[in-house]
């Protein structure tokens, strides 16, 4: 079913219609991959579109928590008043937000 969709279709397009990978119908290779499909194999490409699909989630994930837990440590200073605390981590915050900017999360 799967690899009539790729076939008419010329794609494989995710459920909110999204195109993850085209295919050409005159190229042997993706030609290849469908009928693998039909026989029962994930086309490379697409288990590549779906690994660095999973690598960006993950990433997103991570930044998120280191954000939320510099957050929360901060707020937790600010509670307490303690000026020392607040400092060390808006320097922290700082270096945060360069390596995200640096390296990113997509």
């Amino acid at each position: 079913m799967q690899a009539w969709r790729f076939y008419t279709e010329g794609a494989a397009t995710a459920a909110g219609g999204e195109r993850q990978i085209k295919f050409d119908l005159a190229n042997p290779r993706d030609m290849a991959e469908i009928i693998g499909t039909a026989i029962g194999f994930t086309p490379t490409r697409l288990s590549q579109f779906y690994d660095k699909r999973a690598m960006q989630v993950e990433s997103a994930h991570y930044w998120n928590a280191r954000r939320t837990a510099l957050l929360a440590q901060y707020e937790h200073a600010y509670r307490n008043r303690d000026k020392k605390e607040l400092s060390r981590l808006h320097g922290r915050i700082k270096e945060y937000t360069m390596r995200f900017l640096t390296t990113g999360w997509v």
